[in-house]
């Protein structure tokens, strides 16, 4: 009775092919949708407030969803006149448990979860940058291109840009996806 009823649970978990469930995208995958304008590689031109001014690099960005398209993952890479690695970041966005979406973020100084808004095809998010102030990151696709900026906004005072990229897509990529190790 113990070996029917573990198959017929097994039986019960595990989806038909072709079915329409595996055709039709879930609710997650669906709420992804306004971050499809990501996917791909873009390569572009960058300028950061570093602690020896403004500088421009070389950024690259790659976007792809993992999952089954319920997480986006994102990788970006600015690269200075020599080629050196000068910014690396890494973001995992999915939705959020209450609703909305979430961001969780590493760069080379810092780490976190943010909160993601979403309009239209443009997505902010932002973190607490020192009493009274908070650093708050736009992106969108802006005549094909992904534009992100950065502001830091300090109570009482005018917005300050201190980033601004502008990327053009490059091409298609099967990241994070492809490269899995396989079964045997």
């Amino acid at each position: 009775m113990k070996q029917v009823f573990a198959i017929a649970l097994l039986a019960a978990l595990t989806p038909a092919s072709g079915s329409a469930q595996d055709t039709a995208p879930s609710p997650a995958e669906a709420a992804l949708a306004p971050f499809a304008w990501m996917d791909g590689r873009w390569r572009g031109e960058a300028r950061f407030l570093t602690e020896r001014g403004f500088e421009t690099f070389t950024q690259t960005e790659r976007s792809g969803e993992m999952l089954g398209g319920r997480i986006r993952v994102v990788e970006g890479k600015g690269y200075d006149a020599s080629g050196a690695v000068a910014f690396n970041a890494f973001g995992i966005i999915a939705p959020a448990e209450g609703g909305g979406y979430e961001m969780r973020s590493w760069t080379l100084e810092r780490a976190g979860t943010f909160p993601v808004e979403v309009d239209g095809t443009t997505v902010s998010w932002e973190f607490p940058a020192g009493p009274g102030a908070i650093v708050r990151y736009e992106a969108g696709l802006v005549d094909g291109k992904w534009v992100e900026v950065g502001h830091r906004l300090v109570e009482g005072r005018p917005p300050f840009e201190i980033m601004r990229m502008e990327l053009t897509r490059i091409g298609d990529n099967d990241w994070p996806a492809a490269g899995g190790v396989e079964a045997k």
